[in-house]
């Protein structure tokens, strides 16, 4: 499957964020829809509207106190380095060098635990830095080298 094109995903992320006003505004599915009608010419669907009728309803709904919140960058510099950290146990799991965890709850439970060992001024991942982070990612990948398990390099 090709590739959204550039106009395919902002239609997308104005579509989302309707959606998103929509629930912000706590708006039922009949309300929501007449809103569509009122505002674009009749039309029910946020799918049928030009990128100029999106526009128009995303303003309106911010004027009735829509609020747009965007994922911190740290957030999701947190998740990328969580993900990383989550393949590195799993590829440990397979070569038996830790217990694989039933869910992604005991997951992070393990890797906070495993952590805190590590780096014992981290009293959760969520409040380690960046470089506490980046720390954690190479004693990882080290512990991975030594027991056998594939890392994100080798897999390169």
């Amino acid at each position: 499957m090709a590739e959204k094109s550039r106009i395919e995903q902002l239609r997308a992320a104005d579509i989302k964020m309707i959606k998103m006003g929509q629930a912000a505004l706590q708006l039922d599915d009949d309300t929501y829809r007449e809103l569509l009608a009122r505002l674009c010419d009749g039309k029910r669907s946020a799918t049928a509207l030009t990128y100029q009728e999106r526009q128009k309803v995303i303003a309106y709904m911010k004027q009735r106190g829509f609020v747009v919140k965007r994922r911190a960058a740290s957030e999701r510099v947190w998740d990328d380095t969580m993900s990383k950290l989550r393949a590195i146990w799993y590829a440990l799991a397979d070569v038996g060098a830790v217990k694989r965890p039933g869910n992604t709850t005991e997951l992070d439970m393990a890797i906070e635990a495993w952590a805190h060992r590590m780096q014992p001024e981290i009293s959760t991942l969520r409040m380690a830095s960046g470089y506490q982070m980046q720390r954690l990612i190479e004693a990882a990948k080290r512990w991975a080298t030594r027991v056998g398990a594939p890392t994100e390099d080798e897999q390169a």
